[in-house]
């Protein structure tokens, strides 16, 4: 799984792109910048549980 394997955003945005058709990934399409977002508001999320 890829986020087992420790890759950057742009890393698993490419690989997706290139696992899908060309069909399937232009209706598809996420931006490293989303993964970074999501994975930075995850990671908060988990350390506030921790934190408390």
């Amino acid at each position: 799984m890829i986020l087992e394997q420790a890759w950057s955003p742009e890393q698993m945005a490419g690989s997706l792109c290139m696992e899908h058709s060309e069909a399937e990934a232009s209706n598809q399409r996420i931006s490293h910048e989303t993964m970074k977002f999501f994975g930075f508001r995850t990671s908060a999320e988990v350390m506030s549980q921790h934190i408390k």
